[in-house]
Parts: C-alpha cells; structure tokens; sequence
C-alpha cells in the first residue's frame, strides 16, 4: 500500500519541484533510475519533516508557508491515509487553522507545530464521531485560503473511509454462535442458546459470509484463467496490539472454551475480515513468517484478488492458560488472459 503511496507523492512532487522550483532535472534515460531517485527525495523530505514536527527542541528556524501547505499534506497522507483503500462510504470534512506569518511569509517551526497537531486532533474528532467499526482517513488535502496581515489561513479538507465496500448477509439480532470448536475432531459447536443449526458456530458463520459478498465488481470472463495462487495465513498474532477500534483485528479469547459471539461481535469481525482480506500488504513491514497487521495493512499481495478464505478454530496455551482463536487462511490469485497471457 505504500508503494501506491508513493506513486502519488511523485506525481505531487514532481509538479511542485518543476512549477515552484522551477528546476532543470538532467534526464540519463533510465526511467526506473530516475524514478527511484524521485521517491528516495520525496520520503527524505517528509521524513525530516516528521521529525522537525516530533521535536521537543526549541528551533528558531522558518519555512515559507507555501512549503508548509505541502509538507504538512505530505505527511499526513503519507503517514495516516489510506489512499488505495476501498470502503462502503465517504465523508469530507473541512477544519480551518490560523498560524502566524513574518512580512515575508514565514512561519515558524515552533507555529507548524501546533497547527499539525491540530489537524492530526481534528482527523481523530471526526473519526471518533462515525459509529463504524471500520472507519479510517483517506486523504488530508491542506490548501492555503488567504493570508490577512500576519494571519495565513489553512483548509485542511480531509475524507474518510466508512463501513466496508462489500454486501455481506448481515448478523441479526439473537444471531449468536459459540466462537468454534475446540478439537478440530469436533463438530461445530453451536448457537449461544442451543436452538441455532448445530451445524455451524461462529467461525463457520464467518467464513461462508466473507465467501459470499456482493461485491458489485463484474465476473471473471471465460478466456480468464487463476495463476499465480498463494495462501496467506492471519491470526492473533498478527495483530498482537491491535485493540479496538484502532486496527482490524482477528478473533481470540483466553480461557473460555464456549465463549458466545453475540451478533454485534460478530458484526465487528466481518467488517475486520473485509478489511484484511481486501487491504493491501507491504511484505517488507513484515517478519519472515507472519503477515503484521499492526502496521496498518491488510493480507493482500499487490496485484492478485481475493478468492476463498478458510477459517480454522485453533488454540495455543501458555502457562496452564489456554487462548481459543481464528486462525485465517486466505487465498489469492491473479486473473490470466489464457489468450494473451495478459
């Protein structure tokens, strides 16, 4: 997901460097070359940014407010927003800041600062207002308004991703399930209230939802052939410090063998599992042997769609203290043209 962000941060700054800048850039003729010098230049800068906007040191030092506007958008983007990423809704908001400008239009560090923060305290407002499990930043556009005097007025236009893109059959009320089954010898364990179909639980109810969306995309054509599968496995260890409702998150529970997924529950983890199964993944902000969601990436590789999904009830016990979980299998492919190869 990062490298789309990065992407659209070239784009940015290549027209800001060629318009504002106004620089001459010698061309070698190896595109990947220059474009790999681009997005190191690109990141550099927000990074530095990011710590000039992180720093406890008092700095005496300005930036015009034309580099503010860009570097303030820069790093929130980059940092909060999710650009790639679908959802079932989005919202605009507009917050409005004043910050403080010398005859020549600068502002100070010290000033940058507390207007970044209020923007990132804005964000999390509005976030915090949609009672949606699945919710998260878009995009942070900063415009300059006007400037009065010593006063610059900035719009920070942000959107918002809420809900989840896909139409999956709802979890009606006293739609309840025990998690899953405690030895994979077992069968299904069950409704909560003993009268739902003994032949499924929560982790089956689960999985045959997110196997089923509607996912308003058009079928597979005929002449399509799956290549390249793979399976990428998800848990709890996954997600080791995820807590609701920062980050998606994989179902576990310590101790309670016959824990009941009441029907909000579950409404919680099918929105989790739309997320992670849809998301992309940057494999290089993962360990060797484990997807990490904590990054703020789902499972899935660049370039393939989803295809099934598996759920399994699993559990791992630690000092005399068992944990009952989902562990995922979720599989990928890409769509061939059996004729072009395309």
């Amino acid at each position: 997901m990062k490298s789309l962000k990065f992407i659209l941060l070239i784009a940015i700054g290549i027209m800001i460097i060629f318009v504002a800048c106004q620089k001459e850039t010698e061309m070698n003729g190896d595109k990947t070359n220059s474009e790999n010098s681009n997005t190191k230049q690109l990141i550099d800068r927000i990074q530095d940014f990011r710590l000039l906007m992180n720093s406890e040191l008092k700095s005496g030092t300005s930036t015009n407010i034309d580099s503010v506007v860009w570097n303030l958008e820069a790093l929130i983007t980059y940092d909060y927003g999710y650009p790639d990423s679908v959802s079932g809704d989005f919202k605009l908001k507009t917050t409005e800041h004043s910050i403080t400008v010398d005859t020549n239009y600068m502002a100070s560090t010290a000033n940058v600062q507390t207007v970044y923060n209020q923007m990132l305290d804005s964000n999390n407002y509005y976030l915090n207002l949609y009672n949606s499990n699945v919710k998260f930043v878009v995009f942070t556009d900063v415009e300059l308004k006007e400037i009065n005097g010593t006063t610059a007025t900035l719009l920070a236009i942000t959107g918002y991703g809420i809900d989840t893109y896909h139409a999956y059959t709802p979890f009606g009320e006293g739609d309840d399930w025990i998690w899953g089954a405690t030895s994979p010898d077992d069968p299904p364990a069950g409704g909560c209230n003993g009268n739902e179909d003994e032949g499924s639980d929560g982790s089956d109810e689960l999985e045959w939802r997110l196997n089923d969306p509607d996912p308003n995309e058009p079928p597979i054509a005929t002449d399509i052939m799956i290549t390249d599968i793979e399976t990428i496995e998800v848990s709890f260890m996954s997600c080791w410090y995820n807590e609701p409702p920062n980050l998606a998150r994989v179902f576990k529970i310590e101790g309670e063998a016959e824990y009941c997924m009441e029907n909000e529950e579950l409404t919680y983890y099918l929105g989790n599992g739309d997320w992670i199964i849809y998301d992309y993944n940057d494999p290089s902000n993962d360990y060797e042997w484990i997807v990490v969601i904590e990054d703020g990436e789902g499972a899935r590789p660049e370039g393939k769609f989803f295809l099934k999904i598996e759920i399994e009830d699993n559990y791992i016990t630690h000092e005399g203290v068992t944990d009952w979980f989902h562990r995922y299998y979720i599989t990928y492919g890409k769509h061939t043209n059996m004729y072009s190869g395309q």
